[in-house]
């Protein structure tokens, strides 16, 4: 029996204008996905940690248009899946739809929240 894995992503159909918010403890990682999303139309705003996240949410909420997509690095440094989740609740009303970047496929966690995966490297491809 093998293990449900996250579902593929469902983006809309056209990302202009949208803001994804970026949380990915990694530099490269988060400019090289501020690029691909540019190239899309898409407005990224980049966090390193979940503080930054946090921040991102709050000034979401107080302005137009807000997030609509969290892209989250697993096993984002001292926090874990779950913890973040959790930890975004306390900041924002309704939370976007969260999406996992791992370099690997692996199984959908019990109480998943997750709305889908990208295995990197992340390919502009895969983003349209």
């Amino acid at each position: 029996m093998t293990a449900a894995l996250y579902p593929p992503l469902q983006l809309p159909e056209s990302l202009l204008g949208v803001e994804i918010l970026v949380v990915d403890d990694g530099a490269y990682s988060r400019a090289q996905l501020a690029v691909l999303l540019g190239h899309l139309g898409a407005k990224a705003n980049l966090a390193a940690n979940v503080a930054e996240a946090q921040m991102a949410l709050q000034r979401s909420e107080r302005s137009e248009p807000p997030i609509r997509l969290i892209l989250l690095k697993r096993d984002l440094p001292l926090v874990g899946e779950g913890d973040f989740v959790q930890q975004m609740n306390a900041v924002t009303i309704q939370l976007p739809p969260i999406v996992i970047m791992t370099t690997h496929q692996f199984p959908v966690p019990p109480s998943s929240k997750y709305s889908g995966s990208l295995i990197k490297p992340i390919k502009l491809g895969r983003l349209q």
